[in-house]
């Protein structure tokens, strides 16, 4: 399986954490996308409009508040 990851940080931050997370999942392919941050929430918003966003994506603390209303919590049982 893979997860495709979208961002706006540079992909050498996440290196440690993706190759750890893809040694205890085994057969999980971790994609991180830089996205630029200049275009980040509306590249993000028509991309899961259009259902081909990703499967985890950051959120800019600034965004949270702007964002809220698109937002839904999950629940893990």
């Amino acid at each position: 399986a893979n997860l495709l990851v979208w961002g706006f940080d540079e992909k050498s931050v996440f290196d440690k954490a993706i190759e750890a997370y893809q040694k205890s999942r085994t057969g999980i392919k971790v994609k991180y996308q830089k996205v630029s941050e200049n275009n980040y929430d509306s590249a993000l918003i028509d991309a899961l409009a259009a259902g081909a966003g990703p499967d985890i994506f950051m959120v800019g603390n600034r965004a949270v508040a702007r964002q809220k209303n698109k937002m839904q919590p999950v629940n893990i049982l």
